[in-house]
């Protein structure tokens, strides 16, 4: 079974694929990520995960997040991915990286680690806080700009084909 989420769906992706690793294959998160510093996963959980550069709701650089609805502090998404690399038994620091230059994405991977761990990072230059290639209405001063072409789904479909019991 895998395991996917967008936003606060994704945090919440993270947080069960590391307390019930044995029922998931892989997790993938969209623009969510896991503040919680004490996830432990039993096993290494393939992750492919999409984030954009220009997202308000996750900052890259993490810092201070003034929403209309509170104001928070977030740690940055490369920390936060670099702890959960080294939660699957990847290593911390990036393995590869390739530009999808038609895309406007960076990629980077970290591992292959312990027992297969794989985490894979898509930094999106353009859609936002949004599901890269999905559709939906869009509040552009709230979510940033649309600008890529790239289609998170089928990313995160080969990455679950190629990661299967």
């Amino acid at each position: 079974m895998y395991l996917s989420g967008f936003s606060n769906g994704g945090a919440m992706a993270f947080r069960l694929a590391a307390e019930r690793a044995d029922r998931f294959t892989a997790m993938a998160t969209v623009s969510g990520l896991s503040w919680e510093l004490d996830l432990q996963p039993s096993r290494s959980i393939p992750t492919p995960a999409d984030f954009d550069t220009l997202d308000p709701e996750v900052p890259m650089r993490g810092g201070l997040k003034v929403l209309p609805w509170q104001v928070r502090s977030s740690p940055s998404v490369r920390s936060v991915m670099r702890r959960w690399a080294v939660l699957n038994g990847c290593p911390e620091t990036a393995t590869s990286a390739e530009r999808l230059e038609g895309y406007r994405v960076d990629v980077e991977d970290h591992g292959p680690g312990a027992n297969g761990g794989l985490v894979r990072v898509y930094y999106v230059h353009g859609p936002g806080h949004a599901w890269p290639g999905g559709g939906g209405v869009r509040v552009e001063n709230l979510l940033g700009p649309n600008l890529s072409r790239f289609d998170a789904t089928s990313a995160i479909g080969s990455f679950f084909l190629q990661h299967s019991w």
